[in-house]
């Protein structure tokens, strides 16, 4: 592409062999494509099996990554965002592609927040075998938690871990955690003409999302447990799995209502360390992530967080629907045909009708009785025109004054 100066003046359209246009009062002056390719090399296919992935995961994920970017306006701006960072050439790690032809987000390791809360907030995204991690800090003592049956609302067990991080003049109240789980709940058949390889049953995956809140008020002074049975927040859908005994403990699993596990460990004056597990509640989940959030005046910050795939747990019980079976189905794919070009509606060829030879009345559909005409249902009536077609073009043909 160059500048040019032309002696006639600025000139649009294209030579044998040349194309020019006008950007911002210059002359452009390109070289005329003449064969588009279309390639096809695995590095590039296995870019457009993302698109479509990535692209449901953004539908199914919308109220959590339309604000989960620091920095970044909510709505279609963190969208865009979540896009771009999962579609970087080599960013994801899929384990298993949705259908061809279905929307799914399937399973791959999306990265679905970004911010700076780095250090003293570590969250180990490598995550190992579909658990999240994330540590908070704390100088807190030992026996973090006192006794408490199985059970117990989350409200009341987050009341002690508030109590052992608020310890650390870094932590800040109003702090959040969110769960990300993702879930084999359904699958798709598909059911191959003439019974090919591809015929079998594909899973679909479906996310579910909770928070944890680290509230900024408790009940004043020193509360027990029974004192707070009657304290209730957001976190009441957690419920202790496992009984505190007698004399306390400085860890404590709590069951989320998809069956996944948050486990709070505290370490002696170090930090508590916080993971999500994969569990199972009648869901298979696959995939786990944790998000912490940290509001620091009016502006939320945001770990780093990613998506983290269980492939030595649930998935082995799946059959994936791999790169290579997206790979097969697309290859079957016919090319759709070009109803907006100009010229005739089948070939998308000015000039050129249906039976794909020039000057060649294409065969009528069978719509109506003889003699009348196929498009109106009228006897010798000239179908309407279509607003994409050429002015003095006809609806079949692209061919001035000849009936459809």
């Amino acid at each position: 592409m160059a500048k040019s100066k032309s002696f006639f003046g600025l000139r649009t359209g294209s030579t044998k062999s040349l194309t020019f246009s006008v950007y911002r009062g210059n002359q452009i002056t390109k070289d005329r494509v003449t064969r588009v390719a279309n390639p096809r090399t695995v590095a590039q296919m296995q870019q457009r099996a993302k698109v479509p992935l990535v692209a449901a995961a953004r539908v199914a994920l919308a109220g959590l990554v339309d604000h989960s970017f620091e920095g970044v306006p909510y709505g279609q701006a963190s969208l865009q965002k979540f896009s771009s960072l999962n579609l970087s050439n080599g960013v994801l790690n899929v384990a298993s592609y949705p259908p061809n032809g279905v929307s799914n987000m399937g399973c791959a390791d999306f990265i679905v927040s970004a911010g700076s809360l780095l250090n003293p907030f570590v969250n180990n995204d490598a995550g190992q075998y579909g658990v999240g991690v994330i540590s908070l800090p704390t100088l807190g003592t030992e026996k973090i938690f006192p006794a408490m049956p199985k059970g117990t609302k989350g409200s009341t067990v987050l009341y002690f871990a508030n109590k052992a991080l608020a310890h650390n003049p870094s932590w800040k109240p109003n702090s959040q955690l969110t769960s990300l789980c993702i879930a084999n709940q359904f699958n798709y058949v598909i059911n191959e003409q003439g019974g090919g390889s591809l015929n079998r049953s594909v899973p679909l995956f479906t996310p579910f999302i909770q928070r944890f809140v680290f509230p900024g008020s408790y009940p004043t002074g020193e509360q027990t447990v029974d004192e707070l049975a009657n304290y209730h927040d957001d976190n009441d859908y957690w419920k202790l799995s496992q009984a505190v005994p007698e004399g306390g403990a400085d860890d404590v699993v709590l069951e989320g209502p998809n069956g996944e596990s948050l486990i709070f460990k505290f370490q002696y004056h170090m930090n508590c360390q916080v993971t999500l597990s994969c569990g199972s509640d009648g869901k298979t989940i696959v995939a786990s992530c944790l998000i912490f959030s940290q509001l620091d005046g009016l502006t939320w910050k945001r770990s780093n967080s990613r998506i983290a795939i269980d492939f030595e747990g649930n998935l082995k019980s799946i059959t994936p629907f791999t790169f290579s079976d997206w790979l097969q189905a697309y290859s079957k794919t016919i090319v759709n045909t070009k109803y907006l070009n100009t010229g005739n509606a089948s070939t998308g060829i000015s000039g050129q009708n249906a039976t794909g030879i020039s000057g060649q009345r294409s065969p009528r559909m069978d719509l109506g009785p003889a003699g009348v005409n196929a498009a109106t249902g009228i006897s010798g009536q000239r179908p309407p025109q279509s607003d994409v077609e050429r002015a003095d073009g006809n609806a079949a043909t692209g061919n001035s004054d000849q009936n459809g």
